[in-house]
């Protein structure tokens, strides 16, 4: 289902699996795509064996099949929360965590379960019949369900950041702000009038100012307010007075963006506003589109405005419209799409996200802010409402399925240097081992409060190659597997490593061991049996999927230097395998201990070549 740039990726996966128009499915399992040219979609299916799939350059998508007619996406920091369609017809919480790529439903009602929100250990709802909805919490740990409001009320649009959750209360006769403090467990009241105040978000990120947008209903005039909710007396700032209509008022990353609206003489004008608090200059409105034509859906269209740097929004041109992107301090707009309709824009940590209507399909666009690269990440048929979503260089969409069934897709940015405190960005073999990680083939050799270390520099046992290589390759390990290797030591009945991933690298072909009856699975592998072990495996695993050298192929660095790794040598180097080594050449030893950080590019190169 990525870009039709990546050798005809839906056209090739279709014809191998024989899929739906509609796009690529996992059924049952997590698909995986590993964008590079080549992503691995990898194992055996239908009797069939499966080469890697092309996928898009730079980036790791993996697809998760939800059990769901539809899921709609609202928020993915620190895991993943949609709205999933439950058995009764109704919308139930479901999460995903990204670390483990565990999936699970939060709630089990015969009511709707809207509205959900992130907080750092857990999520927020808004649950309940219409007009009596109560807002909920489950933590991480447990996901049990409590009910933080029970007043018979409406209670909707939660909001969390640092100790704090915020709602709307509708009181029987206009809406109201309320905060609640869940480390002493003590519930304010922020406003208490005759007017509606909705539109709630967080200004801060430690929860002490909320923002939110008042409409008068008699005079239709709006203002935005602000209210510092560690002050005991819950001191309200009214930050903007006017006429014109507010249409829209989100804050976060210390800002508020607001959209004015009115009409003048029979014609529709809008325009879009940023508010900072500046000590320097004072408070301080930055205007970032002009009223005509038209500015509309300011900041995320389904969130809040993030890291306080850009505002992205719409704004019409001719028939259609375009995304625009504007710099919160400076003001400087520039355009990010190509096509006349847009959709869904979306803005956070250095990604803007948005949709396309191309050639009658709407379809999903990305720009990294750091590099000004854009990229086009869907390809799919007939599909209308993805619900994506960005955060820290991670993007997140669903596509429905007529079986009932949703693919949710998750596609990361490569080359952060976010994941291993290690490999930071710029590592020759960073983006390798990056990739590696968001498949789940490497996981790194120490944890420790969250941070991970890959060691690059140690040198990779035989036993824990025979493992790698299974995880590269997709070799599904049977548990009940065996070899003819006695020095394997006790088979722990608990753990597949190492016997029966030797066992499975074995039955491969993949290894004949150092003797009949030998793996020598705890000695250090070189760098020749590395590579013969990787061309046996896509040999044997991907028929066709390396190229023969032709037999005038005279590009071989170190020549044909023995009986039993030389050719595989010659076959990895004309597939681009061996690309990106440190220092590669006719000086370079096969015979050397083969590190970490070189396994992971050569296994890197086997899926993107």
């Amino acid at each position: 289902m990525m870009a039709r740039s990546a050798h005809g990726v839906e056209n090739f996966i279709r014809s191998l699996f024989g899929r739906r128009t509609q796009g690529v499915s996992g059924k049952g399992r997590a698909g995986l795509y590993v964008c590079g040219l080549i992503a691995a979609l990898v194992g055996v299916l239908m009797g069939m064996f499966a080469a890697p799939a092309p996928a898009l350059a730079g980036w790791v998508v993996r697809e998760v099949t939800i059990n769901a007619d539809y899921a709609y996406i609202e928020d993915i920091d620190p895991w993943l929360v949609a709205l999933a369609g439950g058995q009764r017809g109704n919308k139930e919480i479901f999460l995903y965590e990204f670390s483990t790529g565990r999936q699970y439903q939060v709630t089990n009602n015969s009511w709707d379960d809207e509205e959900a929100c992130l907080a750092e250990a857990g999520v927020y709802w808004a649950g309940g019949s219409a007009g009596n909805r109560e807002i909920y919490y489950a933590p991480f740990g447990t996901l049990q369900n409590t009910r933080i409001t029970n007043d018979n009320l409406d209670d909707f649009c939660p909001k969390a950041a640092g100790p704090w959750v915020f709602w709307v209360h509708d009181d029987g006769h206009d809406l109201e702000i309320m905060a609640r403090n869940m480390v002493d467990r003590t519930t304010k009241q922020l406003t208490n009038n005759i007017y509606d105040d909705g539109d709630l978000s967080i200004l801060s990120f430690d929860g002490r100012y909320a923002a939110w947008h008042r409409y008068y209903d008699d005079t239709e005039d709006s203002d935005v307010l602000v209210c510092d909710t560690w002050d005991p007396a819950l001191p309200i700032m009214r930050l903007y007075d006017d006429t014109k209509l507010l249409g829209f008022c989100q804050a976060g990353g210390g800002r508020v963006v607001m959209m004015r609206w009115w009409e003048t003489g029979g014609k529709e004008y809008s325009d879009i506003w940023s508010y900072t608090p500046d000590a320097a200059q004072g408070q301080r409105w930055q205007q970032l589109s002009t009223a005509d034509p038209p500015s509309f859906f300011p900041v995320p269209f389904l969130g809040e405005v993030t890291d306080g740097l850009y505002t992205i929004y719409l704004q019409e041109k001719g028939q259609g419209n375009e995304v625009k992107l504007a710099d919160n301090v400076t003001g400087k707009v520039v355009t990010l799409s190509r096509y006349t309709y847009n959709d869904y824009p979306q803005y956070q940590d250095g990604m803007a996200i948005w949709e396309s209507r191309v050639d009658g399909e709407w379809q999903l666009f990305a720009h990294e802010m750091a590099t000004g690269k854009e990229i086009q990440l869907t390809d799919t048929v007939g599909v209308y409402d993805r619900w994506p979503r960005t955060s820290n260089g991670r993007v997140c969409w669903t596509e429905p399925h007529e079986d009932g069934t949703t693919s949710l897709f998750i596609a990361e940015l490569l080359g952060t240097g976010l994941v291993f405190e290690d490999v930071r960005a710029g590592h020759q073999y960073g983006e390798a081992i990056e990739g590696l990680f968001r498949q789940g083939v490497v996981s790194g050799t120490r944890e420790d409060g969250g941070l991970r270390w890959f060691s690059p520099e140690n040198v990779v046992l035989r036993a824990q190659f025979a493992k790698m290589v299974c995880g590269t390759l997709g070799i599904e390990v049977d548990p009940r597997g065996t070899s003819p290797f006695q020095d394997l030591g006790w088979d722990d009945p608990n753990n597949l490593y190492p016997h029966q991933f030797i066992a499975a690298a074995y039955q491969w072909g993949i290894t004949t061991g150092t003797s009949a009856t030998s793996f020598s699975p705890w000695q250090d592998i070189t760098r020749a049996q590395v590579i013969s072990m990787l061309v046996r495996g896509a040999q044997t695993y991907w028929p066709d999927y390396l190229a023969q050298p032709p037999a005038n192929y005279a590009g071989s660095t170190l020549g044909k230097f023995d009986n039993t790794h030389g050719w595989n040598v010659w076959v990895a180097e004309y597939n681009g395998l061996l690309n990106g080594l440190q220092g590669f050449g006719p000086s370079w030893n096969p015979w050397a201990k083969a590190t970490r950080g070189e396994v992971a590019q050569m296994m890197w190169n086997l899926l993107v070549w």
